[in-house]
């Protein structure tokens, strides 16, 4: 396909104090695409931010805003034998939070949001293994056309940032994600209702250590149906309702350790990664095969496949 044309954005934005605890911001920003032969490309997504001082140590945070997106030129699905742009998504976001700085550098936050999404095109997914290295191509590939969904969700984090080498952050959120499909809610595939995250930081003077440990319950899946056929040798394979299964949790520990040095132009550092450091099996994946049983026998073999497990990574930077 021959595809041009061209995208603009603008932004504007005024921030005002309202007496000596309050601080107010609007904002509007205008987007416009030449490139995708659709009438009303045109978006207009106003903004909206409140902060509110109680004492020198919290504050109360208040948000909206309504953001859109496009396609770019490059996103065009050809691959999944897609020929036209669809309007940009929009997405309606409200956020409140609080935050309070405790003695000792500590911090805690407290944190709600809603989004309500609506113009949602059409996307593909692999129903059995989302890790494909040509997705396109394999059997499983599902159209998902939702128009709407809905994402909320609550954290609770605390973090400790001194002036010195340590730092250390921890979070816990309960979240939810679900498309609206012909009147039912439907979970996306990365739909997580429990998530928490753990890390550390050790800042020396050339030395870095860091280590972050992340927990989540499982995502979604999609249950496989075998219906034996005719033809003993070609059993019928099919699909249970989209996303009412779950894989178990997963969870995963996070290692690196870098070393700066100066060299006569610029820096050089050296790093080593060892991520799943304890080589657990976290599922992802859904396999399926064909096999022959010691009578000749043909039957549908179903397994787990999972995540990577502990790989390490070497590297050097140069930054000049």
């Amino acid at each position: 396909l021959d595809v041009d044309g061209d995208s603009f954005a603008i932004y504007l934005s005024d921030r005002w104090r309202l007496g000596s605890k309050t601080v107010a911001e609007l904002g509007v920003r205008w987007d416009k695409q030449t490139y995708t032969d659709l009438a009303g490309q045109t978006q207009v997504s106003p903004r909206f931010s409140l902060i509110r001082s109680f004492g020198p140590k919290t504050d109360l945070r208040l948000s909206w805003g309504r953001y859109y997106q496009s396609q770019g030129i490059n996103e065009l699905q050809v691959e999944d034998g897609v020929e036209q742009f669809f309007p940009a998504q929009r997405s309606d976001t409200a956020v409140v939070g609080v935050q309070h700085k405790f003695r000792g550098d500590y911090a805690f936050r407290l944190e709600a949001y809603w989004k309500f999404l609506n113009s949602q095109r059409p996307r593909f997914e692999n129903l059995l293994d989302p890790l494909a290295i040509i997705p396109e191509l394999e059997p499983d590939r599902f159209l998902v056309s939702a128009d709407k969904a809905r994402s909320r969700g609550f954290e609770a984090s605390v973090a400790y940032d001194a002036a010195g080498d340590f730092s250390w952050w921890a979070s816990y959120t309960i979240a939810e994600i679900v498309d609206r499909i012909d009147g039912l809610d439907v979970p996306r595939s990365w739909d997580q209702l429990h998530a928490a995250q753990v890390g550390a930081d050790w800042e020396m003077e050339r030395w870095s250590f860091g280590l972050a440990a992340n927990v989540h319950s499982g995502w979604p899946r999609t249950e496989v149906i075998v219906t034996p056929s005719a033809n003993p040798e070609s059993p019928m394979i099919g699909f249970g309702p989209r996303n009412t299964a779950r894989f178990g949790s997963f969870a995963t520990l996070d290692l690196k350790v870098s070393y700066k040095a100066p060299i006569r132009h610029g820096t050089l550092s050296y790093f080593l990664e060892l991520s799943n450091v304890t080589d657990r099996n976290n599922p992802c994946c859904i396999d399926i095969d064909l096999e022959v049983d010691s009578s000749g026998n043909t039957f549908v073999e179903q397994k787990k496949d999972y995540w990577l497990p502990f790989l390490p990574a070497i590297g050097v930077l140069w930054e000049f």
